[in-house]
């Protein structure tokens, strides 16, 4: 009996992807965001090695890689101790998660930890998002009583508002617009 095995995503290529072409007919993808680590088209990382054959300058993205991972390190280090946690969750909600990237920047996860949005927002708006993007009480109970915006009545014009509140006993309001137009 053969045992399932369990691959990672494949490669997104709408993050930005580099491809190159190995010589002996795979692809080698490279996200432009984290030069220096190579993956093959199931998303399983592969070796720089592998990555020189297929033409990247391995060596120039390996010190791109240093030199992000290092300013990465001292800007966690320099919030810590200013006391801006780094990977702190402000808001959590339906498993969607915002946390802390420093600088006073949010980003936005999902239940598996994958990045929802590409850019980082403030505190305000990460916030906001996952509290939209998680599901209120009311739809996980498969209640809908929300009424579609293209359902909704067209707005009723000064006179109709007037002759609806004449109706319901109230006295209507009339704008000078309409007096003049009816005097």
């Amino acid at each position: 009996m053969t045992e399932a095995v369990a691959l990672k995503p494949p490669v997104d290529y709408n993050r930005g992807a580099v491809i190159r072409m190995h010589p002996d007919g795979f692809d080698v993808n490279m996200y432009k965001d984290q030069p220096g680590t190579f993956y093959d088209v199931n998303g399983k990382q592969i070796s720089a090695t592998i990555a020189l054959e297929a033409g990247y300058d391995v060596k120039h993205l390996m010190t791109l890689k240093e030199k992000r991972d290092r300013i990465t390190a001292a800007r966690d280090s320099i919030e810590r101790e200013y006391g801006e946690p780094v990977d702190e969750v402000v808001a959590s909600a339906g498993g969607f998660t915002a946390v802390s990237l420093g600088n006073g920047l949010y980003a936005i996860l999902d239940e598996d930890g994958t990045r929802l949005v590409d850019e980082p927002m403030d505190r305000d708006e990460a916030i906001a998002l996952v509290n939209k993007l998680a599901p209120s009480a009311a739809e996980a109970m498969g209640e809908f009583d929300v009424e579609p915006e293209d359902a909704k009545q067209p707005e009723a014009g000064e006179a109709s508002k007037a002759t609806a509140a004449g109706n319901m006993g109230i006295a209507p309001v009339i704008t000078s617009h309409e007096y003049a137009e009816t005097g």
